[in-house]
């Protein structure tokens, strides 16, 4: 215990929020890695729809092994709580993207148009896998346990 603090627990609510942003910007940062690769050299050598296709699978792994490690820690399987920290962690990233996007040049139009592509829709489709998988775990663990 460190001194002038009381042991006691966060309240739920701060731990939904913390579980949400830590899992987002763990993802967004391997994404960043992963997206950088997939523009500067997949995508030119293999197409866009392609690249994204390698690219999706990847960060979804990792969202897997970041959500593990992080909601049994801030939530402890709360099937709620694991889903507000995905919508959370969808919500923040979301808003990163689009940050990003500005700092690149592209307005928020532009993003929303490259949304609409073949490979904007399969890169939305990894983001809502991404928002879903602390639920996933939940209900995994829950299906695992009661048998």
């Amino acid at each position: 215990i460190r001194a002038g603090r009381k042991d006691r627990k966060r309240p739920i609510m701060t731990s939904w929020i913390r579980a949400g942003v830590l899992y987002c910007l763990t993802i967004f940062a391997v994404a960043f890695v992963l997206g950088s690769v997939r523009v500067l050299w997949a995508a030119p050598r293999v197409g866009p729809v392609i690249a994204v296709l390698l690219e999706t699978p990847l960060v979804l792994l990792v969202s897997w092994a970041a959500a593990r490690r992080i909601s049994p820690r801030a939530i402890d399987g709360e099937l709620a709580g694991r889903g507000l920290m995905g919508v959370i962690a969808l919500a923040l990233l979301m808003g990163l993207e689009f940050g990003l996007g500005a700092v690149l040049g592209r307005s928020a139009s532009e993003q929303l148009a490259g949304m609409q592509t073949p490979a904007g829709l399969i890169g939305l489709a990894g983001q809502a896998g991404f928002a879903a998988i602390p639920i996933l775990q939940a209900l995994w663990d829950t299906r695992r346990a009661s048998r």
